[in-house]
This record gives C-alpha cells, structure tokens and sequence, in this order.
C-alpha cells in the first residue's frame, strides 16, 4: 500500500494527467483512519495525500479536484424558465450556494428584481462562468501548495485567479485572491515565488484609480494595507472594479466573522464572493444572453451582502460582556439549504491511545489545523442533535463539521455520553446507541419506548447504568453495556418533558406545569408547582437543581421559581426581561438561563395575525449567581430561542438556538468570586 503511494506519487509530479485520483480516494476512504497510512508515505508525498483526503471530504469533492476540464453537468439545468422556487431545486442540485438566503438573492440579481422568470440560457451561462473558475482556482491550489511552505496554506481556499501578466508594486505574476490574503505568484525568475501582497485583516481601503502609464490611462486598484498611508499598486486594468468588488464582499465578511465569532460567516462570504464573481463574468461574456448584464451594477448590489452588512454594522456584537465572553459560534446547518432547530448538545472528550487520559476542548485549539494529534485515536466532539433528525457531530480541536451524521425517523432531543457510547433520545420513539467514533457512526436502535423518548440521563450510582424517559411518563433503566432493560417504572398521570436522577431514592420529573419527585418504583414523593398573583398556574419548561435548591423556569413568563429541595419552601422569584425561560444548567456557583426570543406580529397567507420569532432581537443569556440568588450578567448571542444548553465541565458553556437561526455558541465561563475580585 505505502509503495504504491509512493509510486503515484511520483507519477503525479512527472504528469498529473496519469494520476489515478479517484481510486486513491476510494481506496483511503476504505480504511478508518486514513491519515495513519499517509503518515507512513515518503514525506515528500504527504502533502499531496492529505489535501486529497480534506477535498473529497469537502463539499468541492463534488467536483474535479485536479486538471483544468470543466464538464457542466446539463441533466441538472432547467430546460425550461424557472421561478424562485424551482430555481432553488436547481441551486442546490448544482451547488450555487449554501443557504436560502444567499440563492433567493442570486435569484434577484439575475432577474434585477423584476418580476420575471430566469430562462435556462441564463443558468447554463453562470454556472460555466462559475465552472471556469471554480477550475482555475483548483489547479492553482495544487500550485501554490507545491510553491509554499509545509502549513502554510491550511484552510485556505482560493476564490480568483487573475490573467499570468499582471504588474504590481511587488513585481510582475498571477494575483490571486484567497479566502485569508491577496497573493503574488511571481513570474519572469528562474523559480516561481509567491508572494504575499496583503492580509484580509490589514486591508483599510481600496481605490479604483485611472494611472498613466507612457501616455496610456491603465485602471489600478489601489490597496491599503496596514498603518502604510502609501498604497500598493495592482494594474489590472479592466479587471479592477471586478476584483474591488470581490475583496470588499470578503473583506466585510472577515471583519463581521471576527466580531461575532462566527467561523462559519467567513466560508459563506467565500461562497458570496464566487456567486459575485460568476455573475459579472457571465455578463461580460461576448454572446451573453443574460438579462442582469443590461445592469451590472445593480446585480452586483443586489448580491452583495457582507459589504453591505458590515458598512450598516447591524450583525455586530454591541455588548461588551458578550464580545469578552463568547469564543465561538458554529453552525450545525453549514450544508443544510434550510436551517433547523439545534435540539440537544453534548460535548465528548477525545480518547487517547498511549494512555487513560482524554483530550478536552480547549480555546488555544487550532482552528485550522485539520490532522489529529499522533496520540489520539478519537479526538473531542461536539454532537449536536437537529430538528430534522439529523445527528451532527463537530471535531472539537479544529471545529471542522464532519460530512457523515446519523440519521433518525424524527427530531433528536437529547443525548446523553456513557461506556463509550452516545445515546440519542428521539420523537420518533427510538433510541440510538451510537459508538464512539466519527469516521464509522455504527448504531443501534432500542425500541421498547411507545411514545417520544424526551430525556436520557445516566446513573449518578453507577456508570454503567442509564435512564430513559418518554412524554407518557416511562422511565426506563438500561444496562448501558448490554443494552438492556433492568426496570421500568412511570411518572403517572403526567406529561414528563425531563427528568434528573439524584439518587434511586430521588428522581425529580418535570411535568409541564409541576416538578414530581419519585424513588426508582415511581412512588410519588413531593409536588411543587408556581401560581402567580392571578391564581394561574404556570407551566415550566426547564428545571435545575443546585447544592439544597431546586430552579424552575416559566415556560410563558420571564420568571424564575427557587425552592428549597429540605422543605420544599419557596425561597425567591427571580423576574426576567424575557417571553420566557427555555433552558438552564449549572456551573460552578453560577447558574446559566437560556431564555426564548421576542415574537413579532405578521401576517400569514391567509390573512390571519400569527407570532414569529422577532429575529431583531436576541434572545438573551443570564448569569446567576446561585448563592445570593441575583442577576450578575446578561450575554446575548443567539437571533432565536436558546433550545439547548451543556456545561463541559467548569470552564465552558454550549448554547444552541431554535430554527429560525440554528447556530452553537460556545461560551468560556469565570467565576464570579474572580470576577469581584479582580
């Protein structure tokens, strides 16, 4: 095996025309941990090995990865004019664009946002403009990745190519416009360099300018980098409004994934930016049929959105506590046309193979690196399970989100780590019982629930034991290594929602509007539920149970009901700025409240007032401090209900939100004892 790498290898770098790509892909995909046997190559070959493996597991994989041949696939073009419907089929059968968004206004730009049809010799047109350069720009990331240094260009996509003779202020070459900087390949030496012209990061204007140039007006774009008032000088003539274009889309989309710690945001502006650039190719084209070229300039506005976005400031984090707290926010939905609700959550350490210990998240992680370290076999997840049933898993040291997933009949609601297996909790009756590992997803089904299975929690008494609960009140205890049922017992005439093991002597269930103690029989032991100043009882959502005190939080209301769990007395009612109080978990002496967003009034199409999630309006993040029982923080990340909440282990916080926006965020936590004290 590693000879006949090696040997390809060879054959790659005398002619790549020869080279067998698609076996090689299929024959590494086979085995479990490819990256072992490409570690064990030629080191000159490794390279070449590893960005093979990252392409065909990308969403590029749908493409050739190598060679300059561009084939467009005419079974997936309409043969026939297309509304905005049916053109989103289109879209994602072609893989225009990642989300509903971003293809509704693709739609708008090629019909300039009149109320017409876009006619088939349109598609046919952007998408072999779109093809043109999505070839060029892969045959330069093989060059450049044979020109640069080991790591170097890890992560980085590149988005345009210009024509082989352009002159700069850094020499004449090939610029090249990548997902992290402006680049120089250089020509007209003995051995071609790249050169790096400027950062996205850096960049603080650009000027489209007319230079004369021995008596000849030539068009320049004129870059500002840095604290430099002098600019760096890029003659590419009629190709300079195009490439001012493409890099203020980018640029904007760096600036706003930075603010809000999006690392999501940064690839669908990447995505944006060949949308733009396709779009005015194929109205430059010289028998271009396309209605948007009798206005370029509005197309291009219609499409452009980070620029836009950026320059109104309207997705930035204005909250100060915010911006220092929040690390990161993922996007579970990244190669979803439609977003879904992110349901539960649940991080998994990675399993070390030369000892005991396990890898944990840790914010000093590469974001970009995507090998694991040579000691661990499994490295940290994050598994997220989705309204559409879907199970999502993220690797927690690079953040990347695996292409394979487990996929239910129904929404996954909860998910619990045990034996070194994942269980998933879902409506659709089931529960999967998933082994630990990404790369194979091997699962299987338990059955013996007859209704939505809505919680899994383990055993505090033992670790090999677990607990599932369902919405008619079943609770059963399975053995979590031979997967089998030791007892089942219910929570009656109640509709439990979720359930927390203490002990087999105390199990609290929340029951929509009460919370019910019960042993392991199902012996009703103590009831507790809220009335408000209008002998209305409220319903509860979500419940907590911290040191001698239980938290409850109002499903409809932005109240928070504390009793002591000794007496079962009332201590405190926290009031909230909120609809209600959605999730809530504990780290620390701190208590975390996930609280629902604001709803809005509309119209639905039939005429009648409907609420909707108020997407103007984050929902909000509250800290508390659990001892005093008082509000010491209020965060905000989220455009939608915060759905789903884990604590891993004292030092972070995940948050997922409902469908409307469909994102993680990860949040680091600080004790407010440092806090006060610092």
């Amino acid at each position: 095996m590693f000879s006949a790498l090696n040997n390809f290898g060879n054959v790659w770098i005398r002619d790549s025309s020869l080279f067998p790509e698609t076996a090689i892909v299929k024959e590494l995909s086979r085995h479990e941990f490819p990256q072992e046997i490409i570690d064990k190559v030629d080191p000159s070959h490794q390279k070449l090995y590893t960005d093979l493996l990252l392409a065909s597991h990308s969403k590029q994989s749908k493409h050739k990865v190598f060679g300059t041949d561009v084939k467009v696939d005419l079974d997936s073009l309409p043969t026939s004019a297309v509304d905005e419907t049916e053109f989103y089929k289109y879209s994602e059968r072609l893989d225009f664009a990642v989300s509903r968004d971003a293809i509704s206004r693709l739609y708008q730009a090629l019909t300039l946002g009149k109320d017409i049809k876009v006619q088939p010799e349109w598609i046919k047109l952007f998408y072999e403009c779109w093809k043109d350069n999505e070839a060029e720009c892969r045959d330069m990331e093989v060059t450049l990745n044979f020109r640069c240094e080991e790591g170097e260009l890890v992560d980085t996509t590149v988005l345009k190519v210009s024509s082989p003779l352009v002159r700069t202020d850094y020499g004449n070459g090939t610029v090249i416009l990548t997902s992290r900087s402006l680049l120089l390949l250089k020509t007209g030496c003995q051995v071609e360099s790249v050169v790096e012209i400027a950062r996205l990061s850096s960049i603080s204007k650009l000027v489209v300018e007319n230079v004369t140039i021995v008596l000849k007006p030539v068009q320049c774009l004129r870059v500002y980098a840095g604290s430099s008032v002098k600019p760096i000088n890029i003659f590419l003539e009629a190709e300079s409004r195009t490439w001012d274009i493409l890099l203020r889309e980018l640029i904007g989309g760096k600036i706003i994934s930075t603010n809000m710690r999006d690392l999501f945001l940064m690839e669908q502006a990447s995505q944006n930016v060949l949308l733009l650039d396709a779009l005015v190719q194929s109205s430059k084209s010289v028998d271009s049929v396309c209605f948007h070229s009798k206005d370029v300039s509005m197309a291009v506005d219609l499409l452009s959105h980070y620029a836009k976005e950026e320059t109104k400031q309207k997705l930035l984090i204005a909250c100060s506590a915010t911006r220092e707290t929040l690390l990161y926010r993922l996007n579970p939905n990244a190669d979803e046309l439609d977003t879904v609700t992110v349901e539960c959550i649940i991080y998994v350490p990675g399993v070390s193979s030369t000892s005991s210990r396990t890898s944990t998240l840790s914010p000093r992680m590469s974001l970009t690196s995507s090998r694991f370290e040579a000691n661990v076999n499994i490295p940290p997840t994050v598994w997220c399970g989705m309204g559409n049933g879907k199970i999502r898993i993220f690797d927690a040291s690079s953040w990347r989100l695996y292409p394979r997933y487990v996929q239910a009949v129904d929404r996954v609601v909860s998910l619990s780590y045990t034996c070194k297996r994942i269980w998933a909790g879902s409506f659709d009756n089931l529960i999967y019982v998933i082994e630990n590992n990404p790369l194979a997803l091997e699962f299987q089904t338990l059955d013996q629930h007859t209704d939505y299975v809505v919680d899994i929690q383990n055993d505090p008494s033992s670790s090999e034991h677990v607990f599932s609960g369902a919405i008619n009140g079943s609770i059963i205890q399975w053995d979590a290594n031979q997967l089998e049922v030791l007892r089942e017992f219910h929570c009656t005439n109640s509709i439990l929602t979720s359930f927390r093991v203490i002990s087999h002597k105390e199990i609290w269930c929340c029951c929509k509007d009460s919370l019910v103690k019960i042993d392991i029989n199902g012996t009703r032991h103590s009831l507790l539920y809220y009335v408000d100043e209008r002998d209305s009882r409220r319903y509860i959502d979500t419940f907590c149970i911290v040191d001698d005190y239980i938290w409850a939080g109002c499903s409809d209301i932005g109240r928070v009901v504390v009793w002591s769990k000794t007496d079962e007395v009332r201590k405190a009612i926290l009031p909230l700025d909120t609809r209600g109080v959605s999730q809530m978990v504990s780290i620390g002496s701190s208590l975390y409240l996930g609280c629902k967003s604001a709803y809005t009034k509309r119209r639905s199409i039939t005429n009648a007032i409907i609420n909707s999630p108020d997407t103007s309006s984050k929902s909000r993040l509250y800290v508390v401090d659990a001892k005093n029982f008082t509000v010491t923080e209020e965060l905000s990340a989220h455009n939608d209900t915060i759905r789903c909440m884990f604590a891993v282990k004292d030092q972070y916080l995940l948050t997922g939100s409902s469908g409307t926006e469909g994102k993680i965020a990860i949040w680091k936590h600080h004790q407010n004892s440092e806090k006060v004290n610092e």
